[in-house]
């Protein structure tokens, strides 16, 4: 499959390589939920002008965790980019003035 904006979700199943990423300014994030696919399921976000903004992980294979910052969202001012995946997938939540 590839990464794909529906909404205000951001579902993510391929790690950046050229273009697996959301490009939209000043998105904030309010809740993430990491499903692991595996054992030890792992996605790192960054955005483009910073190199790790988050690093989250789910231990057990098929558990899916809800990452919740809506009391403080996490915001992207240039995109959000999957740096690293694996054995999980991803769907963000998204919030605020990004377009």
């Amino acid at each position: 499959m590839a990464n794909a904006r529906n909404g205000n979700t951001y579902y993510i199943d391929t790690q950046f390589a050229t273009n697996e990423e959301l490009v939209v300014k000043n998105m904030k994030v309010t809740h993430i939920v990491v499903t692991s696919t595996a054992a030890g399921g792992k996605i790192v976000l960054a955005d483009s002008s910073v190199a790790t903004k988050i690093d989250l992980r789910v231990a057990a294979d098929e558990d899916s965790v809800l990452f919740d910052f809506s009391a403080n969202p996490l915001v992207f001012s240039t995109s959000i980019r999957p740096l690293t995946l694996s054995g999980a997938v991803v769907t963000c939540v998204l919030s605020g003035s990004g377009g």
